[in-house]
């Protein structure tokens, strides 16, 4: 059964609980870490200094990104996304698994993700995410949350949500609540989306910057390989 199938059959079996919930987030974690070979991170810490940085810098890798793919790619594509985007999700179910296979693996395309929280609950995802230091395992966290977006997104359930995912990758209960109320992460990430929202003037989620150029919305596939193959020519 391949990922996408995973997340249909998921579907069905949610209703019958928890314990289907935590079967299913093991499979995102165990089939995500079979690629780790293009999964890296700057090694530098996250800062919370960024008063020096300009537009071009943001374009780039910063200290501390998420990135999958080949630092000499000759394509690099951002996205600033929220866990609670419904369009966000779309993008990470449907159309990021293909561009990995068919341009990331492949050394076409170099993907950054950047977190743009826009509300308490994808605010929380985001602080959990930074308690994964190993980058696939950081990636399996995002995929998996992605993944559960209509579930995790009920108010009543989202913690409960993060803390299933925190479980099945072995941080434990005191440690997620450490993850998810540490005032330093905080700062991070409320520094981060300021600077996004002031020097890239964004205001929602998805947007994509690939080799500079901004794009906004949802887009369905053929919209990123029509233009990933028009650069490479």
């Amino acid at each position: 059964m391949n990922f996408n199938s995973t997340i249909k059959a998921f579907k069905i079996l949610l209703m019958y609980g928890k314990v289907f919930l935590f079967l299913f987030l093991a499979l995102v974690f165990t089939h995500l870490s079979e690629a780790q070979e293009h999964y890296f991170s700057d090694d530098s810490k996250f800062s919370t200094n960024v008063s020096d940085l300009i537009v071009d810098d943001l374009l780039k890798v910063l200290p501390g990104d998420r990135v999958i793919g080949d630092k000499d790619a000759p394509i690099t594509m951002i996205e600033y996304a929220s866990f609670s985007c419904y369009h966000c999700a779309l993008f990470h179910i449907n159309i990021l698994p293909i561009i990995e296979k068919e341009y990331i693996k492949t050394g076409k395309v170099l993907f950054i993700f950047r977190s743009f929280p826009l509300d308490y609950k994808s605010l929380k995802a985001s602080m959990l995410g930074h308690c994964y230091n190993n980058t696939a395992d950081y990636f399996a966290f995002n995929k998996a949350v992605f993944s559960l977006t209509d579930f995790w997104n009920n108010k009543s359930s989202s913690l409960t949500a993060l803390e299933n995912i925190a479980r099945v990758s072995n941080i434990s209960k005191e440690k997620f609540d450490q993850c998810i109320n540490d005032s330093h992460v905080l700062n991070i990430i409320i520094n981060q989306t300021l600077l996004a929202t002031e020097k890239l003037k964004i205001t929602g989620t998805p947007v994509f910057f690939i080799n500079g150029k901004r794009h906004e919305g949802i887009h369905n596939l053929k919209y990123f390989t029509t233009l990933f193959d028009n650069m490479i020519k």
